[in-house]
């Protein structure tokens, strides 16, 4: 049995306790949280920090498949030329792929993430996920373009579920993103949700050209696309905004992961929270100043009530995989969200998204959702940024 105790526990299923202590038995299991007078008897049975307790981390975004990528993309060109560099950079020899996946589930874990939503468009990692630490979701990709290859593309998305599902992980097939996708894998991958009632994600609104894509028929996303499909230019899919063409299409999901959102607006936000229930808002956003080099409107976000979750990307459009650097980043371009916030966007509202509350989330009793060690600037003003993270269990 252990009792960890610091400055203050956040549990996040409940308030912040004082000096509280968590106790784990043999197993890592959590068996209480108590608060300082009910931990008073323990005397030298306590491990005692300086800082705040709370549960691992849920990084509800995340490409491993993409780790051999680390340093090799350019920095802040925008989302088509970082496009353009992904798919003339992907390729490399398998086992330099199978190093890079490991050494980044490796460097999740030390850094404090115990639930990952990861986007595989392949088989790569299915060895890393079964071996790792990490508990994985993971989001099986599927785009099409051109809809004479809509039923090659599901069927491959179907033909990977059966391999990452006799691997024993569970997983989904979703959607790319609205301008890869066409209607008819739209309908299909609906369809499969609503049979399976699988967590959906798809990327919202990475750039504003994303946007145009579907207002004005026009823009580099545009431009780009109707080379590799020229049907776009007679018959070009139209909406008031890319967020609301993808609604339009599914609307059978149980929860649906939107990530990025850099350009989302106030109408967006408002007829998400008016017209749909179980949508959360992932934010990466380091992967947003790495490619477009701004950041969501995230204060936005919070003030009219959205669920925002935390998601690192991959090391393809970041300087790390840490969910701590997220909530640093986040908190230096908005200080005024409070510390209670940010740690419950990266734990409970990630773990209620991919469904493993149960296991994750918070610090309640018959749990095991790792226990970190945050650390402030300074440890005795609880509005001071982020120092760093240690995992006691």
């Amino acid at each position: 049995m252990r009792f960890i105790q610091a400055d203050w526990v956040y549990p996040v299923s409940s308030a912040p306790i004082e000096n509280g202590v968590v106790v784990l038995n043999d197993e890592g299991k959590i068996e209480d949280v108590l608060s300082r007078q009910a931990s008073e008897n323990l005397g030298d049975k306590i491990e005692k920090h300086s800082g705040i307790l709370c549960p691992g981390f849920v990084n509800t975004h995340c490409h491993l498949e993409l780790s051999h990528l680390k340093g090799k993309l350019s920095e802040k060109k925008g989302l088509p030329q970082f496009v353009k560099e992904i798919l003339a950079g992907r390729e490399s020899d398998s086992t330099t792929i199978q190093l890079a996946m490991k050494a980044a589930d490796r460097e999740m874990y030390s850094n404090g993430i115990n639930l990952v939503g990861d986007i595989s468009n392949l088989t790569d990692s299915i060895v890393t996920k079964t071996e790792s630490q990490i508990q994985y979701y993971t989001f099986i990709e599927l785009f099409d373009i051109l809809s004479t290859k809509t039923k090659q593309a599901f069927e491959e998305g179907v033909r990977l579920r059966k391999k990452f599902t006799e691997a024993g992980l569970a997983c989904s097939l979703v959607p790319h993103a609205p301008y890869t996708v066409t209607p008819e894998l739209f309908a299909k991958i609906n369809d499969d949700i609503f049979s399976s009632l699988s967590t959906l994600s798809i990327h919202n609104q990475e750039t504003v050209s994303e946007n145009m894509f579907f207002t004005d028929q026009a823009g580099k996303m545009f431009e780009v696309m109707s080379k590799v499909n020229p049907d776009l230019l007679s018959h070009p899919p139209k909406a008031e905004s890319a967020l609301k063409y993808i609604l339009t299409f599914l609307n059978s999901f149980s929860k649906l992961l939107l990530v990025h959102n850099t350009y989302t607006t106030v109408d967006d936000i408002k007829y998400v929270l008016e017209s749909r229930k179980s949508i959360y808002w992932t934010i990466c956003a380091n992967a947003n100043l790495y490619i477009e080099d701004k950041l969501p409107p995230i204060d936005l976000l919070d003030s009219m009530g959205a669920k925002l979750t935390i998601g690192t990307d991959s090391y393809a459009s970041n300087w790390s995989l840490s969910v701590l650097d997220e909530l640093k980043a986040i908190q230096n371009a908005f200080p005024e969200i409070s510390l209670e916030k940010l740690i419950r966007w990266a734990t409970y509202n990630g773990a209620e998204a991919l469904r493993q509350t149960d296991k994750f989330g918070s610090l309640d009793k018959g749990k095991s959702p790792g226990i970190l060690l945050l650390s402030l600037m300074d440890n005795t003003d609880l509005k001071s940024g982020f120092k760093s993270v240690k995992r006691l269990a």
